[in-house]
């Protein structure tokens, strides 16, 4: 039996020495830039990591390395930072006892239903799940989370179905 084969392919060797070298001399700094920005030291370091991640994997492809990097940390971290707000707000919202009006058919949603299904679904599930409430297609969703979109509508859809069981709603 051959072992499974290696799901993103290594790159070259002296590319690895050229982004070890810039990884380590932009690194500290790309975390600084983002800290400077706002986020916190941990998201910071996230976005800046995954963005290092991407850069590595498209090493051949960018011509202006600190620009990307840069410019794909900052992206990384806004939509990270915009997918907990979005879902804190709900949270603060259903656990204040204020019924919460979705924007997808201005559906009034009681809060103890939000606490019910924040109790119900999985993390994933329900975080994909405020979001199409909230009027997001699967296609801004899959971005937002960094889900492909089938994977988003697969999601909904077990969500949809779980809220139907647990909440009794056949």
């Amino acid at each position: 039996m051959q072992p499974p084969p290696n799901p993103s392919p290594q790159p070259p060797e002296p590319q690895v020495e050229e982004f070890e070298e810039f990884f380590r001399a932009w690194f500290p700094r790309l975390v600084a830039i983002m800290v400077r920005r706002g986020y916190s030291l941990e998201d910071a370091k996230d976005s800046a990591t995954d963005a290092m991640i991407s850069l590595l994997q498209n090493w051949e492809k960018v011509s202006h390395k600190v620009a990307w990097v840069t410019l794909t940390a900052n992206r990384l971290a806004l939509r990270s930072a915009m997918r907990q707000s979005k879902v804190s707000d709900l949270y603060r919202r259903a656990d204040s006892g204020e019924n919460v009006a979705l924007s997808a058919d201005q559906i009034l949603l009681p809060a103890d239903l939000l606490k019910q299904i924040r109790e119900i679904l999985p993390p994933k599930q329900r975080e994909i799940f405020y979001f199409s409430m909230e009027g997001y297609s699967s296609k801004e969703i899959s971005e937002l989370t960094g889900s492909s979109p089938a994977t988003v509508r697969s999601q909904l859809r077990h969500a949809r179905e779980k809220i139907i069981k647990e909440l009794d709603l056949d």
